[in-house]
């Protein structure tokens, strides 16, 4: 109900139809999977042969058992199939967005002054 609560608030749909809108991707697949890590790794590599995505979001279903299975048997099964990477790159996302050095955001950027102003904090300290 809390899940669905989030959809409902706005544009007041009923629980039954946004659960109607969850169990299809397409016409064909769930949207919720469950299964052994096989099962769910057949459904995404499923997913991304047909659809192209790149990507994935999850939801915890049971908290913290959703993501710490995930991460511990579907993952495994994933990067096997060579649909998930086993290593990532050095540096940090913003360099690999903009280049090898572009570590932070740009002196002219409102987080600039915040980042001016931590510096200096830490320095009186």
């Amino acid at each position: 109900q809390t899940a669905a609560s989030r959809f409902t608030r706005h544009n007041r749909k009923t629980v039954g139809q946004i659960i109607e809108t969850f169990k299809t991707l397409g016409g064909q697949s769930p949207l919720f999977i469950a299964g052994t890590p096989e099962q769910v790794a057949d459904k995404i590599q499923y997913w991304v042969e047909e659809t192209g995505i790149d990507g994935f979001n999850l939801t915890q279903f049971l908290s913290p058992g959703s993501f710490r299975d995930f991460i511990e048997l579907v993952i495994p099964e994933l990067q096997e199939r060579g649909l998930y990477r086993t290593e990532y790159e050095e540096g940090t996302f913003r360099e690999r967005l903009f280049g090898k050095g572009f570590n932070l955001t740009p002196e002219g950027h409102p987080s600039a002054s915040i980042r001016r102003q931590a510096f200096q904090n830490t320095i009186v300290r």
